[in-house]
């Protein structure tokens, strides 16, 4: 967080959990903003995480802040600002939707036979998994550099207990937090997505945006699930815009 008069910008991160996600934007909101980054801790329910969340920002005096959560961030997101809507200035929802059971129940991993299956086979279906969604539409001179990210975080990452961790979030998210229209009526939202969002999909932008009809949006037309990564410029100035003119350009 840098040390100097304005407001802050906490910055959630996806299914990585790895506060240095964020990593191509930080240096460019910082230039406006302080900034705060979250790494998750492996908690077990999702009042644990938003509870070490608030935890943080009270650490460093931040009564208040501007959120941005990306993909699976956006859920956590969008539960701290349901629950704690007096912590939260503004809110961007970026390439995100609204977890509900049904998606939990897709989405949830057999806790046994990931605890069976041997870490590099995990590892593996995940680098697949992430390969098969950011080919389509991450640049040809950018993937490289983008792949040995992703390859650098689940080698350093213990990739089972962080499928367990998400298994738990989700699980606790779907029993304790619902979203309908007229959730976050008085907080200004901005939804960010890419047209060739496929991690997402066409239905589920669509009814983030019923569920926030007050909301603010932007769509990066030749963008998937990566537009922290691939256009972090465009992705700051229109961030920037919302955040100190209530405006999208």
């Amino acid at each position: 967080m840098c040390e100097k008069e304005g407001d802050t910008v906490l910055l959630l991160p996806g299914g990585t959990g790895e506060g240095l996600g964020f990593f191509r934007v930080i240096e460019e909101l910082n230039k406006e903003f302080n900034i705060i980054t979250i790494s998750y801790p492996f908690v077990k329910t999702i009042d644990q995480l938003l509870d070490g969340i608030q935890a943080v920002m009270n650490s460093e005096k931040v009564t208040s802040a501007h959120i941005i959560g990306a993909s699976a961030g956006g859920h956590i997101a969008q539960c701290l600002a349901k629950r704690n809507p007096e912590r939260v200035k503004k809110l961007v929802l970026t390439n995100t939707f609204v977890p509900d059971a049904d998606y939990v129940a897709k989405a949830k991993k057999n806790p046994v036979l990931v605890r069976l299956l041997p870490r590099w086979l995990i590892t593996r279906v995940g680098l697949n998994s992430w390969k098969k969604i950011a080919k389509k539409t991450v640049p040809a001179d950018e993937y490289p550099f983008l792949e040995a990210y992703v390859r650098e975080i689940y080698t350093y990452t213990d990739v089972k207990d962080q499928v367990l961790f998400w298994n738990q979030i989700y699980e606790s998210l779907v029993q304790n937090y619902t979203f309908k229209p007229g959730d976050l009526k008085n907080l200004g939202i901005l939804i960010i997505e890419g047209a060739l969002d496929d991690a997402v999909g066409a239905e589920r932008r669509k009814n983030l945006k019923k569920l926030y009809p007050n909301a603010k949006s932007y769509t990066f037309k030749e963008s998937g699930h990566e537009i922290v990564f691939v256009k972090p410029k465009e992705y700051v100035e229109i961030v920037t815009n919302f955040i100190n003119y209530d405006k999208v350009i």
